[in-house]
C-alpha cells in the first residue's frame, strides 16, 4: 500500500490546459505557430524555447508575466472535479495517504487553486521547479520530493510525456492519469488502494 501520493497538477488535480493555450494564442504574436500539445507538461520557459522565434530575455519575462497573471486569474475561479475531491478525501481519511503536489507550473497559481477548493490542509507540501530543481523532464523535482522516504511507497500521478518520463528516471511508479477518460483514471486510482466505492 503506498503512503505518499505525489501530484502533478496541470492535467490532473485541475483540467487546465485548454485555458493555457487561450491565453498563449492570445498574448503571443499571431506569426508564431503552435499546438496545444505543445504545451502539455512544459515549464512557461521550456514551451517558449521551443517555439521558432526568438525572444529577448526581457520580452520572455514580460511575457512569463502576463500569462502567469492571466491563469492566476482563470485556475484561482475554478472548482475541482466532485469526484476527484471526494477522492483525495477518502484516500487521506480512509487510507491514511499523504500527498504532496509536484509541478512544472507556479507555487502561487498552485496555492490559490487549493484555497479556492479548500484542500491546503490535504496537500503538506507543493514543489515546483526553482534555482536547485530542474523543470520536468528532469527527475530532480521528484528525487527531492521523495528525500528522506521509501521510493516503494510512493505513487506519482502524471499526465504529460515530460512527467511520466521524470518520474521513470527517479525510480518512483508512475500512473497515468487521462482526463479525456477521466472515469477509468479515477478507478486506476481507486484500484491502487483497493477502493471499490467513495463515500
Amino acid at each position: 500500500m503506498y503512503s505518499y501520493i505525489f501530484w502533478d497538477f496541470d492535467g490532473v488535480l485541475v483540467d487546465s490546459e485548454k485555458y493555457y493555450f487561450k491565453v498563449w494564442k492570445k498574448i503571443l504574436p499571431l506569426n508564431i505557430k503552435f499546438n496545444d500539445k505543445m504545451l502539455i507538461g512544459k515549464s512557461n520557459l521550456q514551451f517558449l524555447k521551443s517555439l521558432d522565434y526568438s525572444f529577448s530575455i526581457k520580452e520572455i519575462n514580460d511575457i512569463i508575466k502576463i500569462k502567469n497573471d492571466l491563469i492566476l486569474k482563470k485556475i484561482s475561479s475554478l472548482l475541482m472535479n466532485n469526484e476527484l475531491k471526494s477522492l483525495i478525501i477518502t484516500l487521506s481519511q480512509t487510507c491514511n495517504c499523504r500527498f504532496k503536489i509536484t509541478s512544472n507550473n507556479s507555487k502561487e497559481i498552485i496555492t490559490k487553486y487549493l484555497v479556492k477548493n479548500n484542500l491546503c490542509d490535504y496537500f503538506e507540501e507543493i514543489i515546483v521547479p526553482n534555482n536547485f530543481l530542474k523543470p520536468k523532464p528532469s527527475p530532480s523535482i521528484y528525487e527531492f520530493s521523495s528525500k528522506n522516504l521509501s521510493k516503494s511507497e510512493i505513487l506519482i500521478i502524471e499526465d504529460s510525456p515530460d512527467g511520466i518520463k521524470s518520474a521513470k528516471l527517479s525510480g518512483i511508479k508512475v500512473l497515468n492519469f487521462d482526463y479525456l477518460n477521466f472515469n477509468n483514471s479515477i478507478k486506476k486510482i481507486k484500484n491502487k488502494f483497493s477502493l471499490n466505492k467513495i463515500n
